[in-house]
């Protein structure tokens, strides 16, 4: 073994010492593969059993680190640090889990350090710089591809180095479904019990109230236990009913139904386990009133039942406000409701009373002149009656005396 590293760190320093062509290190990748293919396929978990600083001391012995710790020590402005970079890189396209091994290495070189704080950030940056020779553009999709082969060939090792992975690379891990399933699915519960107990401590934060929504829906799909162990940790993360509640239409459950994938049992359990912990409101009660009625699910008239027989005035008065009442507008409503009435100088009513006001003098001009139209009129239509019987007796005398 100490040969074979040996030999290796003579390899390494002719590298260092010369600018190798492309051609040239994708032939030297090649080789190097062929060589440490016991290294790279060990057979056995790399993490000891026994996991200690001299036990992880003793792990990190293989020939295959030796090229791992060349790039480690260089400086990040060194110029040899790029052939080094770009070996590995050529090395990663020939046998993937040079990936998974550089990530072990990182993990491990800080205890082996004792200075676990201090080298943890930048030792992991280097994965990214790793990334970044390789000139692709997805970096969460390059860490779920080195973690699932590690996932396959060594789940002791992901569960160890995960914990790295969500603290040095947020933006790309943080709630993300995919990653979080990957890990999920190949937990036990001694593991996912080191994660819980991590999350609780604040070392550890695997997606949050933003994100879990997102994570609950994509979980519809995923295997009974792996759904059991997401909501372990959302107790752990200490996620809110609310965050649950815009899933809960898309729920199906049916009461003995011989088709277990159409039903979504272990989120309707758990939510139904965080509802009894809530003081019933008008919200949650309309949100769960939007379910599909059905008598073969028992979801809500459970927590309905379970809350009346605790609350029993209070849901009286909840479930006759959202039977007979308009749904409520909504906080954003009514803080911009309130934002215009204060922008208005008096009320729409008083403007208009004060305006008639102003009107009055002229409206009794008009009324006033309409009435002596009317007068006048009146007047003249009686002297027009009254003139009309002189006028016909007149003519009955013309008539007269003209026939005599």
């Amino acid at each position: 073994m100490y040969f074979r590293c040996d030999q290796l760190q003579k390899v390494c320093n002719h590298l260092l010492s010369e600018d190798l062509a492309q051609d040239e290190l994708s032939n030297l990748a090649a080789c190097l593969c062929h060589l440490l293919h016991d290294d790279l396929h060990p057979g056995c978990s790399l993490l000891p059993q026994d996991i200690s600083p001299e036990g992880i001391q003793e792990s990190l012995g293989r020939p295959l680190y030796v090229l791992f710790d060349n790039l480690v020590i260089l400086p990040e402005d060194d110029r040899r640090r790029q052939p080094q970079l770009q070996l590995l890189v050529e090395m990663h396209k020939i046998s993937q889990q040079v990936g998974y091994h550089f990530l072990y290495f990182l993990k491990s070189s800080n205890i082996k350090t004792e200075k676990v704080q201090e080298n943890n950030e930048r030792y992991f940056l280097i994965y990214r710089d790793l990334y970044k020779a390789a000139g692709l553009k997805d970096f969460a999709g390059f860490i779920i591809r080195d973690l699932r082969l590690c996932s396959e060939e060594d789940p002791r090792v992901l569960s160890w180095i995960i914990p790295d992975i969500y603290n040095s690379f947020t933006k790309q891990t943080m709630g993300n479904a995919e990653l979080l399933q990957l890990v999920l699915e190949r937990l036990d519960s001694s593991q996912l019990h080191d994660l819980v107990c991590m999350v609780l401590q604040g070392s550890l934060q695997m997606f949050d109230n933003n994100s879990f929504a997102a994570i609950l829906e994509k979980s519809l799909q995923w295997e009974t236990v792996e759904q059991l162990f997401l909501w372990q940790l959302a107790k752990a993360h200490e996620i809110p009913v609310d965050c649950c509640l815009s899933v809960m239409p898309k729920l199906k459950f049916t009461s003995h139904s011989a088709v277990v994938t159409n039903t979504h049992g272990e989120a309707l359990s758990n939510i139904l386990m965080m509802l009894r912990r809530e003081s019933p409101s008008e919200v949650l009660l309309r949100t769960l009133l939007q379910r599909e009625c059905r008598l073969e699910d028992p979801t809500v008239a459970t927590i309905l039942q379970y809350w009346v027989q605790r609350y029993e005035d209070k849901m009286a008065k909840l479930i006759n406000d959202v039977v007979n009442n308009k749904p409520q507008p909504s906080p954003n409503k009514r803080k911009r409701n309130q934002k215009e009435e204060e922008e208005e100088p008096e009320p729409e009513p008083q403007r208009k009373t004060k305006s008639n006001r102003g009107r009055k003098p002229k409206g009794r001009k008009k009324q006033e002149s309409e009435s002596e139209e009317e007068s006048s009129e009146a007047s003249l239509q009686i002297e027009e009656d009254v003139k009309k019987p002189a006028r016909k007796r007149k003519k009955n005398n013309q008539v007269g005396s003209d026939s005599d």
